[in-house]
């Protein structure tokens, strides 16, 4: 497989500007006893700059020839833990996040990253994707993804990013966005579940999910799901947890 298929096979848009990198680590604002994890190691760049900064950094790569290339460049650094694999199956804790995401992975990032206990989180995002995360209840772009992001983060937007910043290029634009954590929310399945009812009654939805002797007042349940704030959805899922 060459290069160039594997960058599309993994989506994966590598940063080319180093004063971006520079904003990156400045925005992350590292300390000596942090623990970072980076999601995409890519050949190292970042990683060893990561390094300087704190205690540790737990880097993963997919790719294995990436990979490779990393650990030839990072093979002396003590704090680096270099890890080949698939991160969102890692349990590791950490105290920071910081990754140029590969775009088709923005959802399971997003719902691997709700169920963590972090300080905060500094992610590339498509410009489409972050409509969705900020998207209010009624908007078109109003979905599970959407009350995910809201109930368990502070989603801010750091910088605009242009497609020539990376290669290749990507076909959208996409923004640095600084996450810190609200709730943490260790299954989201729920939210998930609840928005294959969109157009239908909350009474509906929650009869079709054998839900329908929650205690819920009749306003409530007369909204449509796609209607519904995430805060009412929390208060949903708080619900239930009593219920179980």
């Amino acid at each position: 497989m060459s290069r160039k298929d594997r960058r599309k096979r993994f989506g994966q848009h590598f940063m080319v500007k180093p004063e971006l990198i520079d904003k990156m680590i400045a925005l992350l604002n590292i300390r000596k006893r942090d623990v970072v994890f980076e999601i995409g190691a890519g050949r190292g760049e970042l990683t060893e700059r990561l390094a300087q900064f704190s205690k540790k950094v737990i880097a993963y790569e997919i790719d294995e020839r990436l990979f490779r290339e990393a650990k030839e460049r990072l093979y002396n650094k003590e704090n680096i833990n270099l890890v080949l694999g698939d991160a969102f199956k890692s349990h590791r804790s950490f105290d920071l996040l910081i990754s140029n995401l590969p775009y088709s992975r923005s959802s399971d990032f997003i719902c691997w990253l709700a169920g963590k206990r972090f300080k905060r989180a500094l992610v590339t995002l498509q410009s489409d994707f972050v409509k969705k995360l900020l998207a209010k209840p009624g908007d078109k772009n109003y979905r599970a993804i959407s009350v995910i992001a809201q109930i368990a983060f502070k989603i801010t937007i750091k910088d605009k990013i242009e497609r020539e910043a990376f290669n290749p290029k990507p076909k959208v634009t996409s923004y640095l966005v600084l996450i810190g954590q609200k709730n943490r929310l260790k299954d989201v399945r729920f939210i998930k579940t609840l928005f294959s009812f969109r157009g239908k009654k909350l009474s509906k939805a929650l009869k079709k999910l054998t839900l329908s002797n929650l205690k819920l007042n009749d306003g409530f349940l007369s909204k449509r799901v796609e209607h519904l704030t995430p805060d009412e959805i929390l208060y949903l899922i708080e619900k239930l947890e009593v219920k179980r």
